[in-house]
Protein backbone atom coordinates (compact mmCIF):
# COMPACT_ATOMS: atom_id res chain seq x y z
CA UNK A 1 0.00 0.00 0.00
CA UNK A 2 2.87 2.34 0.87
CA UNK A 3 4.59 1.66 -2.48
CA UNK A 4 1.34 2.41 -4.31
CA UNK A 5 0.98 5.77 -2.55
CA UNK A 6 4.59 6.55 -3.37
CA UNK A 7 3.97 5.93 -7.09
CA UNK A 8 0.86 8.12 -7.03
CA UNK A 9 2.77 10.96 -5.32
CA UNK A 10 5.62 10.74 -7.85
CA UNK A 11 3.16 10.90 -10.75
CA UNK A 12 1.39 13.94 -9.27
CA UNK A 13 4.70 15.76 -8.77
CA UNK A 14 5.68 15.04 -12.38
CA UNK A 15 2.38 16.50 -13.58
CA UNK A 16 2.86 19.79 -11.70
CA UNK A 17 3.43 22.79 -14.00
CA UNK A 18 7.01 23.96 -14.19
CA UNK A 19 7.94 27.59 -13.59
CA UNK A 20 11.00 29.30 -15.01
CA UNK A 21 11.92 32.62 -13.38
CA UNK A 22 12.63 35.49 -15.78
CA UNK A 23 16.27 36.34 -16.44
CA UNK A 24 15.97 39.76 -14.72
CA UNK A 25 15.12 38.04 -11.43
CA UNK A 26 18.38 36.11 -11.49
CA UNK A 27 20.28 39.27 -12.48
CA UNK A 28 18.81 41.15 -9.51
CA UNK A 29 19.78 38.33 -7.14
CA UNK A 30 23.30 38.26 -8.60
CA UNK A 31 23.68 42.03 -8.10
CA UNK A 32 22.53 41.75 -4.49
CA UNK A 33 25.05 39.02 -3.78
CA UNK A 34 27.83 41.07 -5.40
CA UNK A 35 27.31 44.12 -3.15
CA UNK A 36 30.33 44.96 -0.94
CA UNK A 37 29.97 44.06 2.71
CA UNK A 38 29.98 47.73 3.75
CA UNK A 39 27.16 48.57 1.32
CA UNK A 40 25.11 45.61 2.50
CA UNK A 41 25.70 46.67 6.10
CA UNK A 42 24.47 50.19 5.38
CA UNK A 43 21.27 48.81 3.91
CA UNK A 44 20.40 46.94 7.09
CA UNK A 45 17.50 48.51 9.04
CA UNK A 46 18.50 50.48 12.11
CA UNK A 47 16.94 49.91 15.52
CA UNK A 48 17.17 52.27 18.46
CA UNK A 49 16.20 50.60 21.76
CA UNK A 50 13.96 52.65 24.08
CA UNK A 51 15.47 54.51 27.05
CA UNK A 52 13.94 51.99 29.45
CA UNK A 53 16.31 49.30 28.13
CA UNK A 54 19.39 51.40 28.92
CA UNK A 55 17.93 52.29 32.33
CA UNK A 56 17.54 48.59 33.17
CA UNK A 57 21.12 47.83 32.07
CA UNK A 58 22.50 50.71 34.14
CA UNK A 59 20.42 49.64 37.16
CA UNK A 60 21.69 46.06 36.87
CA UNK A 61 25.33 47.21 36.73
CA UNK A 62 24.81 49.43 39.78
CA UNK A 63 23.36 46.52 41.79
CA UNK A 64 26.28 44.27 40.86
CA UNK A 65 28.80 46.94 41.88
CA UNK A 66 26.99 47.52 45.19
CA UNK A 67 26.91 43.78 45.91
CA UNK A 68 30.63 43.54 45.12
CA UNK A 69 31.45 46.40 47.50
CA UNK A 70 29.28 44.84 50.21
CA UNK A 71 31.24 41.59 49.92
CA UNK A 72 34.60 43.39 50.13
CA UNK A 73 33.75 45.48 53.20
CA UNK A 74 33.51 42.56 55.69
CA UNK A 75 36.75 41.16 54.28
CA UNK A 76 38.56 44.45 54.94
CA UNK A 77 37.26 44.49 58.50
CA UNK A 78 38.22 40.86 59.10
CA UNK A 79 41.76 41.30 57.72
CA UNK A 80 43.51 42.46 60.93
CA UNK A 81 42.33 39.63 63.17
CA UNK A 82 42.52 37.05 60.36
CA UNK A 83 46.18 37.98 59.86
CA UNK A 84 46.78 37.49 63.58
CA UNK A 85 45.20 34.04 63.47
CA UNK A 86 47.31 33.03 60.48
CA UNK A 87 50.50 34.22 62.20
CA UNK A 88 49.66 32.25 65.35
CA UNK A 89 48.93 29.08 63.36
CA UNK A 90 52.19 29.44 61.41
CA UNK A 91 54.11 29.83 64.67
CA UNK A 92 52.59 26.63 66.07
CA UNK A 93 53.55 24.71 62.93
CA UNK A 94 57.14 25.92 63.24
CA UNK A 95 57.36 24.92 66.91
CA UNK A 96 56.28 21.35 66.25
CA UNK A 97 58.20 20.65 63.03
CA UNK A 98 60.72 17.78 63.26
CA UNK A 99 64.44 18.58 63.11
CA UNK A 100 66.84 16.01 61.63
CA UNK A 101 70.44 15.72 62.78
CA UNK A 102 73.25 13.23 62.04
CA UNK A 103 74.34 10.90 64.85
CA UNK A 104 77.79 9.44 65.51
CA UNK A 105 76.99 6.44 63.30
CA UNK A 106 76.23 8.68 60.36
CA UNK A 107 72.55 7.75 60.40
CA UNK A 108 69.88 10.40 60.46
CA UNK A 109 68.38 10.97 63.88
CA UNK A 110 65.01 12.65 64.09
CA UNK A 111 64.36 14.85 67.10
CA UNK A 112 61.32 16.94 67.95
CA UNK A 113 61.78 20.37 69.47
CA UNK A 114 58.96 22.12 71.27
CA UNK A 115 58.52 24.98 73.68
CA UNK A 116 55.93 25.80 76.28
CA UNK A 117 54.54 29.31 76.56
CA UNK A 118 53.28 30.60 79.89
CA UNK A 119 50.59 33.24 79.46
CA UNK A 120 49.86 35.81 82.11
CA UNK A 121 46.31 35.18 83.35
CA UNK A 122 45.63 38.92 83.38
CA UNK A 123 46.01 38.98 79.60
CA UNK A 124 43.09 36.56 79.24
CA UNK A 125 40.62 38.65 81.22
CA UNK A 126 37.73 39.85 79.09
CA UNK A 127 37.26 43.23 80.74
CA UNK A 128 36.44 45.27 77.65
CA UNK A 129 32.70 45.20 78.34
CA UNK A 130 32.97 47.23 81.55
CA UNK A 131 32.65 50.63 79.84
CA UNK A 132 29.76 49.81 77.49
CA UNK A 133 27.33 51.86 79.59
CA UNK A 134 29.45 54.94 78.99
CA UNK A 135 29.28 54.41 75.22
CA UNK A 136 25.50 53.98 75.36
CA UNK A 137 25.30 57.29 77.20
CA UNK A 138 26.34 59.08 73.97
CA UNK A 139 23.00 58.20 72.36
CA UNK A 140 21.10 59.64 75.31
CA UNK A 141 23.15 62.83 75.23
CA UNK A 142 22.59 63.25 71.48
CA UNK A 143 18.85 62.80 71.96
CA UNK A 144 18.86 65.84 74.22
CA UNK A 145 21.34 67.92 72.22
CA UNK A 146 20.86 67.32 68.49
CA UNK A 147 22.71 70.54 67.62
CA UNK A 148 25.91 69.31 69.26
CA UNK A 149 25.74 65.89 67.60
CA UNK A 150 25.19 67.44 64.16
CA UNK A 151 28.56 69.18 64.37
CA UNK A 152 30.76 67.88 61.48
CA UNK A 153 33.71 67.16 63.78
CA UNK A 154 31.40 65.37 66.18
CA UNK A 155 29.93 63.26 63.38
CA UNK A 156 33.43 62.33 62.21
CA UNK A 157 34.32 61.09 65.70
CA UNK A 158 31.08 59.11 65.90
CA UNK A 159 31.73 57.49 62.51
CA UNK A 160 35.21 56.44 63.64
CA UNK A 161 33.75 55.08 66.87
CA UNK A 162 31.12 53.08 64.94
CA UNK A 163 33.83 51.56 62.75
CA UNK A 164 35.85 50.47 65.78
CA UNK A 165 32.70 49.04 67.37
CA UNK A 166 32.03 46.91 64.28
CA UNK A 167 35.63 45.65 64.34
CA UNK A 168 35.22 44.80 68.01
CA UNK A 169 32.07 42.78 67.31
CA UNK A 170 33.86 40.80 64.58
CA UNK A 171 36.77 40.03 66.89
CA UNK A 172 34.41 38.95 69.67
CA UNK A 173 32.73 36.51 67.29
CA UNK A 174 36.13 35.10 66.32
CA UNK A 175 37.20 34.85 69.94
CA UNK A 176 34.09 32.84 70.69
CA UNK A 177 35.44 30.19 68.34
CA UNK A 178 39.10 30.27 69.39
CA UNK A 179 38.62 30.64 73.13
CA UNK A 180 41.62 32.22 74.87
CA UNK A 181 43.61 33.35 71.84
CA UNK A 182 46.11 35.88 73.18
CA UNK A 183 46.47 37.69 69.85
CA UNK A 184 42.73 38.25 69.51
CA UNK A 185 42.44 39.43 73.11
CA UNK A 186 45.34 41.82 72.53
CA UNK A 187 43.64 43.27 69.45
CA UNK A 188 40.38 43.65 71.35
CA UNK A 189 42.18 45.45 74.17
CA UNK A 190 43.79 47.86 71.69
CA UNK A 191 40.44 48.54 69.99
CA UNK A 192 38.84 49.23 73.36
CA UNK A 193 41.65 51.65 74.22
CA UNK A 194 40.99 53.57 70.98
CA UNK A 195 37.23 53.56 71.60
CA UNK A 196 37.76 54.98 75.09
CA UNK A 197 39.96 57.76 73.69
CA UNK A 198 37.24 58.65 71.16
CA UNK A 199 34.62 58.56 73.91
CA UNK A 200 36.54 61.17 75.89
CA UNK A 201 36.80 63.44 72.83
CA UNK A 202 33.06 63.13 72.17
CA UNK A 203 32.13 63.86 75.80
CA UNK A 204 34.23 67.05 75.66
CA UNK A 205 31.61 68.50 73.27
CA UNK A 206 28.95 68.23 75.97
CA UNK A 207 31.01 69.88 78.72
Amino acid sequence: MRDKNKDILARLIAELPQYQAPAEVWEQIDKSLSLPASAAWNQLPEYQPPDSVWDQIESGLSRKQAAHSARLLPLRRMLPWATGIAATFAGLLWLFQPFQSVGSTGEGVVSISYSREIVDASLLQRDWEQDENAFEMINRLCAGSAFTCNNPDMQSLQAELDELTEAKISLEEALGKFGTDVDLIGQLTEIERQRTALLKQILDYFI
